[in-house]
């Protein structure tokens, strides 16, 4: 957002990023350094209608230091939730589609493996389940969309809504 009265910016350097880690199997926020690029497109955000300035609060070293580039978000993401929706749209798996930042199969292979324990996809053929297609409908990770599926076919949705909105948040 660059706002015309805005004349300093004050770079600290750093970004909340998601990363996943394959072998936990946990995604987790953590404040890293940001890329070159992002840091020059903060010094953007000021001297657009007038002249600003943009004090950097790391060294110049740290800067160079720096990767030229953020890592994108698809190889830094829990592939879950991508995979059933590829599998909703008709895509037999991850190398039927054409990504620009393909993600390791092995990520792939993590995704599909919760999506069948969650049974959101069939174990025999990789096809979506009716709980699946449910799952794709609801604007919730998987691990969290099975909860409510769950909760419509026991009659208990009101009861569990407050700890979906909890685990969403």
């Amino acid at each position: 957002l660059t706002l015309p009265t805005v004349k300093f910016v004050l770079d600290s350097g750093l970004i909340k990023e998601v990363d996943y880690c394959r072998d936990t199997g946990i995604e987790s926020l953590a404040i890293v350094p940001h890329s070159q690029s992002g840091c020059i497109q903060r010094t953007g955000r000021v001297g657009r209608v007038s002249e600003g300035m943009c004090y950097r609060l790391y060294p110049e070293a740290s800067f160079e230091l720096r990767p030229p580039y953020t890592k994108p978000e698809i190889l830094r993401r829990k592939l879950d939730t991508i995979l059933l929706h590829l599998r909703a749209l008709g895509f037999e798996g991850p190398d039927a589609f054409d990504f620009v930042d393909k993600p390791d199969e092995k990520v792939f292979a993590q995704a599909k493996d919760e999506l069948i324990k969650l049974g959101a996809l069939s174990s025999t053929n990789g096809d979506l389940t009716n709980a699946g297609k449910l799952m794709v409908a609801l604007p919730l990770v998987p691990r969290v969309g099975r909860l409510v599926v769950e909760a419509a076919k026991r009659g208990c949705v009101r009861e569990i809504l407050s700890y979906v909105s909890f685990l969403a948040s």
